[in-house]
């Protein structure tokens, strides 16, 4: 019998350097006759990291996460999470989400029912709503439901049902494209994005 065709299996890996958190999707070639062939799986948008934490959407849809807690971004309570965990912790609540995006010590979810909700870090107003840090998360109210999100840094975006992008949060370098440079805990709609344009898909730094 010949030799069977090499299969590529995939894990993730996860670890502090020079740039912070670090994560990778690797591969292994295997040629044993008893390896399974992998079922592909579409991780994007079900992972993300945040300057010291990381968030994935389980199987269930729910939401796991690990690494730092000083801001409460794993969605725990510091009475449950004081500071790290090297282990996943589920976010509190029955939160259900499609998408996920992390910014510095925050992190944002797409529910399964089109609705946006944050937990963590808010010094400005990152969780889309004035008020302190929260392991819980907060809906962010929008108007409309959305497709798609991003958050980086301080801030957060989403794509609207309605074409728009709203953007909350940090706005120092003028990140939120409104025209200002005035932080915001309520959700602004980014000016000057042309009437032919539809966005899909956001990307944050």
């Amino acid at each position: 019998m010949g030799m069977r065709p090499a299969l590529s299996l995939h894990r993730s890996w996860c670890f502090i350097g020079l740039a912070g958190l670090v994560c990778a999707l690797v591969s292994a070639q295997s040629t044993s006759p008893a390896a399974a062939q992998p079922t592909p799986v579409d991780l994007r948008g079900r992972i993300t990291a945040g300057a010291g934490h990381t968030c994935a959407i389980a199987s269930d849809d729910a939401v796991w996460c690990w690494g730092d807690n000083t801001y409460l971004q794993l969605g725990v309570a510091a009475s449950v999470v004081a500071e790290t965990s090297p282990n996943p912790v589920a976010v509190s609540g029955t939160l259900r989400a499609t998408q996920l995006s992390a910014g510095n010590n925050h992190t944002c979810a797409l529910h399964v029912d089109a609705s946006v909700w944050c937990w963590g870090d808010n010094t400005f107003g990152g969780l889309g709503r004035a008020g302190i840090e929260s392991a819980d998360p907060l809906r962010v109210e929008l108007g409309s439901n959305v497709v798609a999100i991003a958050a980086g840094g301080n801030s957060s975006c989403a794509v609207l049902t309605t074409d728009e992008v709203k953007c909350w949060g940090a706005n120092t370098s003028g990140q939120l494209g409104n025209n200002s440079t005035t932080s915001s805990a309520t959700p602004v709609v980014v000016s000057k994005v042309p009437a032919e344009f539809r966005v899909t898909q956001l990307e944050m730094g």
